[in-house]
């Protein structure tokens, strides 16, 4: 429920689901052999239901590697300016710069410690200063009751003695 980690979770979607650019456009006609890669799914990658990679169709990679300028093709599709490596190296980064998502989040989960424990102090005063108030109140009533009773103890044996 986190916007700021659905958010990151959303680019990451959008890295796997957003076209790379080939270094030279398909020629009409052209066999699957001859297609550049352009989303991770054609070089045989599959995402899992937990959101992680897999290389499910090891075939596919291989016939792309086997294939005429497949590596390079490859090699463009993952290394390029625009590519699947630059593009998950940006989100990496805006993740984890100074003042990126994860500083921010600890700063936050920082703060928000210090407002805790600052109110715990302060209600901890609260209840010591109560606490004495209490203790104080029960001393007082303490002497007042073995006053009385000391005065009801001497006016019984008074009473006695008559």
């Amino acid at each position: 429920s986190d916007s700021a980690v659905s958010g990151l979770l959303s680019q990451l979607r959008s890295l796997i689901t957003t076209p790379i650019d080939p270094a030279e456009p398909d020629k009409p006609g052209a066999s699957s052999e001859e297609i550049a890669p352009k989303y991770i799914t054609d070089l045989g990658f599959k995402v899992a239901s937990d959101g992680s990679l897999n290389l499910s169709d090891t075939e596919t990679l291989d016939e792309m590697l086997k294939a005429s300028g497949g590596a390079e093709k490859i090699a463009h599709f993952f290394n390029s300016e625009n590519g699947f490596f630059a593009r998950l190296s940006t989100i990496i980064e805006s993740t984890t710069k100074e003042d990126g998502l994860i500083d921010t989040r600890r700063d936050s989960f920082i703060r928000q410690l210090d407002y805790n424990k600052k109110k715990t102090d302060e209600l901890q005063t609260r209840i010591d200063k109560a606490a004495d108030s209490m203790r104080k109140q029960y001393t007082s009533l303490l002497d007042a009751y073995n006053k009385a009773n000391n005065q009801y103890t001497a006016l019984g044996s008074l009473i006695q003695g008559y």
